[in-house]
């Protein structure tokens, strides 16, 4: 099955398409659907990468949105005073993942005043049903859509799907 990236005029990356169905109800959105492979859609799905549409062609480029828990080599080459506690890491990636959320429960519930979606209006609610007392810091490095995505029963879409 085709996967898309959606760009705007500017050649801006605009939305992602899992699917010609979806891609058609999103075309009248945006200006130029481009066919993209399996892991092009995942990395700009999750957000491991930005993607650009110039002179007809992809331009990818690495994104710096990782919910990092270690304390790798750079950090432990900091002055101990400067770097912070593996506490402090863990504390942070919980908040970044508590505000991710809190973002995407307002863009949906957005999005759902003007539109009507049976998935849209499930998703927002399980956005609502994650247990933000009971949030655990990834144990290796991820983006916070690979997290979310990583959530039991969670829809596989990300708010870049949504038209």
């Amino acid at each position: 099955m085709a996967k898309y990236l959606i760009f705007n005029s500017d050649g801006m990356l605009a939305y992602c398409a899992d699917s010609d169905t979806e891609k058609d109800t999103m075309v009248g959105y945006s200006i130029n659907p481009v066919v993209c492979t399996d892991d092009q859609f995942n990395d700009v799905q999750k957000r491991k990468k930005s993607c650009t549409f110039v002179d007809n062609n992809l331009i990818f480029n690495d994104l710096d949105n990782i919910i990092q828990v270690q304390l790798d080599d750079a950090e432990l080459a900091r002055p101990e005073e400067e770097r912070g506690s593996l506490e402090d890491l863990q504390a942070g990636a919980i908040k970044t993942i508590k505000d991710n959320i809190d973002d995407y429960i307002k863009i949906v519930e957005n999005y759902l005043r003007d539109h009507s979606s049976d998935y849209w209006s499930s998703y927002l609610e399980s956005l609502k049903n994650i247990d933000q007392n009971s949030i655990t810091v990834p144990s290796t490095s991820s983006t916070f859509e690979e997290w979310l995505l990583a959530q039991p029963s969670f829809p596989q879409k990300t708010i870049l799907q949504l038209k």
